[in-house]
């Protein structure tokens, strides 16, 4: 069973890599609601917010897969990986400008 180790190694350091994404997203989202509150949101919009999210994974993750089947695994992982790093760097972006301003 010599074909099967690359496949185990790869199944491995996916695992690994979602493990730490998981984990990672679980830290900084529990002080989402709190920094949308401080940039003056009301409760009912930052529900909205945390929908329009959820909502999106779901549906992106369905075209990721059919993609996936289509197009290959790794460069449909390459694209998500690079469109969900966006995320982080748009409110970074937004915070650095935030303070700029007098």
């Amino acid at each position: 069973m010599a074909g099967q180790e690359p496949i185990r190694k790869n199944v491995l350091v996916m695992t690994v890599g979602n493990t730490i994404a998981t984990s990672a997203n679980s830290l900084w989202i529990m002080f989402m609601p709190f920094f949308y509150e401080d940039i003056g949101l009301e409760v009912i919009l930052i529900g909205f917010v945390f929908t329009f999210v959820a909502l999106s994974r779901a549906s992106t993750t369905l075209m990721g897969g059919r993609a996936a089947d289509r197009f290959g695994r790794k460069p449909i992982i390459l694209v998500g990986r690079i469109i969900y790093a966006t995320g982080p760097l748009v409110i970074l972006w937004a915070l650095f400008f935030v303070n700029q301003s007098p």
